[in-house]
């Protein structure tokens, strides 16, 4: 990886920690009577707006093999400077038993059960919250040091682009999206993800 690799992790972990502290004031105020301040509700909306994050649709198992961690990945033909907060969302379309079967193969049976429920049941819904901390253009040398599983589950080839994702946390979020590029997310579901990750959504 480039040199600069470490402290995009750095970064990565500050901007999560940040998030959860936001996120358990957010919850906090969330819990307050509901003829809330207007001062409180203010400060509330302000936070709600600052906080940045983003959103991709991935068709499934990919979007589930990101949710469990097994897929730290996501291939791009295309480079982004965007780091932080990144939402995985799975498509509607249900997966084929075949592409399953070639996604699973690198797959104990415990995780392959798993992903096969995952992957039919969680459709057009927000699965996991992650933290973007690096976009890196594909080389003969990276690409040899990708396992066998993060090969079966990505386009990998030289001068294309990989977003190495981490702090995978999986969530439940129902979400109308498209397949595109990073999607700007509005403040009602960066709300939901805060409650979410503090324990008191529906992940």
């Amino acid at each position: 990886m480039r040199q600069g690799k470490s402290t995009c992790k750095e970064m990565g972990c500050t901007a999560h920690c940040v998030l959860h502290a936001i996120g358990a004031l957010v919850s906090k105020l969330m819990k307050m009577n509901r003829s809330m301040s207007l001062r409180a509700l203010t400060a509330r909306l302000i936070l709600l707006r600052i906080i940045r994050m983003k959103l991709i649709t991935l068709h499934q198992p990919y979007a589930s093999l990101c949710a469990l961690g097994l897929k730290r990945n996501e291939t791009r033909h295309w480079a982004t400077d965007y780091r932080g907060s990144l939402l995985i969302h799975a498509a509607k379309r249900k997966p084929s038993k075949a592409l399953l079967e070639e996604c699973c193969r690198h797959l104990n049976p415990q995780q392959k059960e798993l992903i096969y429920i995952k992957a039919t049941e969680d459709l057009g819904v927000i699965v996991s919250h992650s933290t973007l901390v690096d976009c890196y253009k594909m080389t003969p040398q990276n690409i040899a040091l990708q396992s066998q599983l993060e090969k079966s589950v990505g386009y990998w080839e030289v001068g294309r682009f990989a977003f190495l994702l981490e702090d995978l946390k999986p969530l439940r979020i129902p979400f109308k999206s498209q397949q595109g590029k990073l999607l700007s997310v509005n403040p009602t579901i960066v709300e939901q993800v805060l409650l979410c990750l503090q324990g008191g959504g529906n992940n």
